[in-house]
């Protein structure tokens, strides 16, 4: 057999391979839809009863349950999910008895949450946030701990639970190792638990967040700017030390959440904010001319600083604070880009005027 040979027999068997995988998940396609068709077919006349019976005392779930289709129990269970995080009191338990009659017991989820498969684990971890079972929390605690997306969602449980391990512990579950960024559920999740206490964070950020990767510290810095309740100058001593971070970004991030905390004159001390006001980085610069703005009442550095600005976003965020805090007048001598840039925020305040 020569090579020519070979290699039609070799085309046609890789030709016949992709023809077989395509097939099949087209097939697999078709099959999904019609069985999400199905579902969503019998969905309103499902809702309606479990609506329904969820306002009688004893909603006999276990007989209902019994007679329902296939399609009718994945419609009840995705109802009942949607259900659960917004009712409360007896309602709420009733639904949870529901579900457990579906098949969402403590054992099954205890056992998807040690099957070390991730997509049995995350769908017992999404319904554990929406049930009371305690000692499948604590499995979770145990074994959910091999994957950023899984510590996520466990410490979600934690939360969703008001379980008080959360504040350290769900904490210690996001931030692991400070080596991964947190995800957007993940930044949540964070803002929800520490939001009102963020002691514990602000602890481990004092020791740790030397060894944090940048986007991570940037994502604590973030989260921080929205936490101003009960806490103490000395908790905060170590972000200014992050203005002289070699990232642009976390110094950037450091000065808005140290002018979050302007109130206390002890930390407004510690910031020399005219040395920012002229930092390599257009991203510091911006945030420092809105934090200048804030913080002092003759804008006159400004003003000449802003004056020589390069970067053109940049001197539009320091017009914008010379327009707003300085009686609106534009400065003297002033080169042609700031006059380009102060007319435009002179068009804009116009047309905010405008449509007001």
């Amino acid at each position: 057999m020569d090579a020519t040979t070979l290699v039609v027999w070799a085309t046609i068997g890789l030709g016949s391979v992709v023809l077989l995988v395509g097939t099949m998940t087209l097939v697999l396609a078709v099959r999904k839809q019609r069985k999400a068709h199905r579902v969503e077919a019998v969905k309103p006349v499902t809702t309606a009863e479990l609506l329904s019976r969820l306002n009688e005392a004893n909603p006999f779930w276990e007989d209902w349950v019994t007679g329902l289709s296939t399609p009718e129990r994945t419609a009840v269970r995705e109802v009942g999910k949607r259900l659960l995080p917004q009712i409360h009191g007896d309602e709420r338990v009733k639904l949870q008895r529901l579900v457990y009659v579906l098949g969402s017991t403590p054992e099954r989820l205890q056992d998807d949450l040690e099957s070390g498969d991730l997509y049995r684990t995350l769908r017992a971890l999404s319904w554990l946030a929406l049930l009371e079972y305690p000692l499948a929390v604590n499995t979770a605690l145990r074994t959910c701990t091999w994957n950023r997306n899984v510590r996520t969602a466990t410490a979600r449980v934690l939360y969703e639970n008001h379980d008080p391990r959360a504040k350290r512990t769900g904490v210690d579950l996001l931030l692991w190792d400070g080596r991964e960024p947190l995800s957007i559920f993940g930044l949540d999740t964070l803002y929800r638990i520490v939001i009102r206490k963020p002691e514990y964070l602000l602890s481990i950020a004092d020791q740790e967040h030397g060894e944090w990767e940048d986007a991570v510290l940037i994502q604590v810095l973030t989260v921080l700017q929205y936490c101003q309740s009960g806490i103490s100058p000395s908790s905060l001593a170590w972000i200014p030390l992050c203005l002289d971070h070699e990232s642009p970004e976390v110094r950037a991030a450091a000065l808005s959440t140290l002018a979050e905390y302007a109130w206390n004159q002890q930390l407004r001390e510690a910031v020399y904010i005219e040395d920012h006001l002229i930092d390599s980085s257009p991203d510091v610069r911006r945030v420092a001319y809105v934090v200048y703005g804030r913080w002092n009442s003759d804008l006159g550095e400004l003003a000449t600083v802003v004056q020589d600005e390069p970067d053109d976003l940049a001197r539009l965020v320091g017009v914008r604070v010379l327009y707003t805090h300085s009686a609106r007048e534009k400065p003297a001598d002033s080169p042609e880009a700031l006059e380009r840039t102060w007319r435009w925020v002179e068009a804009e305040r116009t047309a905010v005027l405008e449509h007001a």
